[in-house]
């Protein structure tokens, strides 16, 4: 009994102890004094060290495990993640592109409808242009006719 008390004792001073000096690295890399892969190097070496100390002790031995293994990263676990990362924000982009790409080509259609709609405009301009050009001529042509005959009548 007198054991397994000191063991749970060792075991909660030894994790107490690792977070703290997690929470200390937090800070200093917070604070700019350590980069991450500083604090990850310390931690892994302060693993090894547990290891080596409490390899005889399993429930300490799980206790540093369960708390290093969010910290830790493996190099092919963090080429995952910045691979996945990476993928998230090319799709990202892709689809930005492509809402851009409709937004543009929905913009181009509006501005096609609207050139349209101007030179149909303007072909009726013109077209009425013409018929009141063509109306001038034919009620100038009847006004000389008129004249002629009236002119011929006396």
């Amino acid at each position: 009994m007198k054991r397994k008390n000191q063991t749970e004792k060792v075991k909660l001073q030894l994790t107490s102890f690792y977070r703290e000096i997690i929470l200390i690295l937090e800070s200093e890399i917070a604070e700019g004094y350590l980069s991450e892969a500083q604090a990850k190097t310390i931690i892994q070496l302060l693993t090894k060290s547990m290891i080596r100390i409490s390899y005889r002790n399993q429930d300490v031995l799980k206790e540093v495990s369960t708390m290093t293994e969010p910290i830790l990263e493996l190099e092919t676990e963090r080429y995952e993640r910045i691979v996945r990362e990476m993928k998230l924000e090319f799709e990202k982009e892709i689809d930005q592109a492509k809402e851009q790409a409709k937004q543009e080509a929905k913009e181009q259609a509006e501005q096609q409808v609207k050139l349209q709609a101007k030179l149909q405009e303007r072909e009726k301009e013109e077209a009425l242009k013409k018929l009141a050009a063509e109306k001038e001529k034919v009620i100038f042509g009847l006004q000389k006719r008129i004249e002629e005959l009236e002119q011929q009548k006396n």
